[in-house]
Formats: C-alpha cells, structure tokens, sequence
C-alpha cells in the first residue's frame, strides 16, 4: 500500500522529493517483522524510492511523537472524519477524506504559515499551485 501511495503522490506532486520520514509499519519496510521471520527481500517502497533517489528515513521503533507531523495530522483526520462521520461504503470514506483535504489545503488559514492557507503558502513562497484532489 506504501509503494500504491507513493506512486500516485510522484505521478501528481509537481517538487522533487528528497527525503520521506515514515515509520516502520509493513507499507514501508520489512524490519518490523518478528525476528524468526526476517527476510532479505527488498521492500517495494524501498525499490521504489531507490529509482527515484528519495532518501527512505524511519523514525524509531515505538516511538510515534518522533514524526509529530504526521501523527498531528492523522489525528485532525481521526476527530473531523472518521470519528464524524458513519461511512456507507469505502467510497463514502473516500469522498468524505477528500473532501477535508481539499478544506484543509484551500480555505483552513495556518498559524504556522502565518495565517495563510497550504496553497496560499506554496503560491507566495514557492511560486507553485497546486489542483483539488478529484476522485
């Protein structure tokens, strides 16, 4: 599900990727196996991030707050979708996420972007634009 993701964000993010922080779930590596089940076999995400020269980083075993970003965000997903909301079906689920990420990205200001919105941000500081998610 890692190397799917990863795939369909290359396809569509118009910036060069040099680094991906993840943790150490089966979508991004096999080192959390348990250790009679160990196994040299390349991990697809790993494949695929070596093609395209993205430096695979993952936090530490057990150690969630490690990539706050992300967890902050899972959680703002948790309480404003998944928790809001009974789902008819999967693409019920899928209509609803992305309805709040395209919210989220275009009209949410950040404190942290100075009060700005993602696409405001990346318009004034990166002179990039970025389209609403479809699905």
């Amino acid at each position: 599900m890692g190397a799917w993701f990863l795939r369909k964000v290359l396809s569509s993010y118009p910036y060069k990727v040099h680094y991906i922080l993840t943790d150490n779930g089966f979508e991004f590596c096999y080192d959390a196996l348990p250790k009679g089940k160990k196994t040299t076999k390349v991990h697809p995400f790993t494949t695929l991030c070596r093609k395209h020269r993205i430096e695979h980083r993952r936090i530490k075993f057990r150690h969630s707050w490690t990539n706050g970003m992300a967890e902050r965000f899972n959680g703002k997903i948790k309480k404003n979708v998944l928790r809001k909301y009974l789902f008819s079906d999967v693409d019920d689920l899928k209509e609803k996420l992305t309805e709040y990420i395209n919210n989220h990205n275009f009209t949410i200001r950040l404190k942290g972007l100075g009060y700005k919105t993602p696409v405001d941000c990346l318009k004034t500081n990166f002179n990039h634009s970025i389209q609403r998610i479809v699905i």
